[in-house]
């Protein structure tokens, strides 16, 4: 099995200079050539970026401070790639993407999800729904 590629950089976009000189810290994440951007929350002087290290220079509490969560932030997506493969998901940066921003990434059946759908419809039957309408639904679902 081929081992997957997997690269993460800090960078500034001096084009997106806020008003008060600072430039928000963005996070690439390349993934097999296919790569994805999260802003980090952080911004930062483009004086005080050193973009060889991708990282806060000076020995501040604020630039250890930002330093600590930039590394912090490359061992979660080293955990949630290395969470991926134990799992046997389907790797890609998406879905890497997906689990550091907490979004549900479940792989589920059209089947599955009507299913469900169907489900909860039964539970609010008389609530919300009306027996025509669920009957409906589940021919939806045996077709």
């Amino acid at each position: 099995m081929e081992r997957d590629s997997i690269k993460i950089l800090f960078f500034i976009n001096k084009a997106k200079m806020k008003k008060n000189g600072e430039i928000p810290i963005t996070m690439r994440i390349t993934l097999n050539g296919h790569r994805t951007n999260l802003l980090t929350n952080w911004s930062v002087d483009p004086k005080l970026w050193d973009n060889k290290k991708s990282c806060v220079k000076g020995s501040n509490r604020l630039a250890k401070e930002i330093n600590h969560f930039l590394e912090t932030e490359r061992i979660k997506v080293h955990q949630a790639y290395n969470k991926m493969t134990e799992s046997d998901s389907h790797v890609n940066v998406e879905n890497l993407k997906a689990i550091l921003l907490k979004k549900d990434i479940s792989n589920k059946t059209l089947l599955e999800i009507l299913d469900e759908h169907n489900e909860k419809c039964n539970q609010l039957l008389g609530i919300d729904y009306v027996k025509a309408t669920i009957g409906r639904y589940k021919t939806v679902y045996n077709n």
